[in-house]
C-alpha cells in the first residue's frame, strides 16, 4: 500500500526539517518504500516445495474440458499455441482416450503432458518463443 505525502511528512525523521531538506527527507522515504515493494513482493514467492506440491495435486485432480470431437474411443480438446514473435496463433487438436476420462472430466497429468507435446512440437518448427494454453 502507497502512504500519502501527509503520512510521509508525519514521519519522526522528517519533525523539524523545513523547506527543501524536508521536501528531500519526504522523497528518500517514498524512494525507501518504493524500491522495498519489490523485495516485499519477492518474499511471498511460493518455494520450491510448494510449487511441487501444487503440481502433484494438479496432476492427481482431474479437470473438466470442452470436447471438440468425439469417437468412441477418445475425444479431442482444442490447444492453442500462440507465436509470439510472429503474432499468429496456431489450433491443435489432441485426443485423449475415453478411458481415462472420469464425468467428462481428464486427469492434470494428461493434459500436462498433451500441452507439453504440443508446446515441443512448436519449439522444434520455430525457434521463437510460444504459448501454449487450453481454448
Amino acid at each position: 500500500m502507497t502512504k500519502t505525502t501527509a503520512e510521509y511528512a508525519s514521519d519522526p525523521s522528517v519533525a523539524g526539517l523545513t523547506g527543501k531538506a524536508r521536501r528531500l527527507a519526504i522523497k528518500a522515504l517514498h524512494d525507501a518504500d518504493k524500491a522495498a515493494a519489490p523485495i516485499a513482493a519477492r518474499a511471498k514467492l511460493p518455494s520450491a516445495k510448494e510449487l511441487a506440491r501444487r503440481d502433484r495435486e494438479y496432476d492427481q485432480a482431474f479437470h473438466p474440458i470442452n470436447v471438440v470431437r468425439e469417437t468412441d474411443n477418445a475425444v479431442a480438446i482444442k490447444i492453442i499455441v500462440e507465436y509470439c514473435d510472429f503474432e499468429r496463433n496456431k489450433t491443435v487438436i489432441a485426443w485423449i482416450p475415453k478411458s481415462f476420462l472420469r464425468d467428462g472430466a481428464a486427469p492434470g497429468w494428461m493434459l500436462t503432458k498433451k500441452l507439453n507435446e504440443a508446446g515441443a512440437e512448436a519449439r522444434s518448427a520455430n525457434k521463437g518463443s510460444i504459448n501454449v494454453s487450453f481454448s
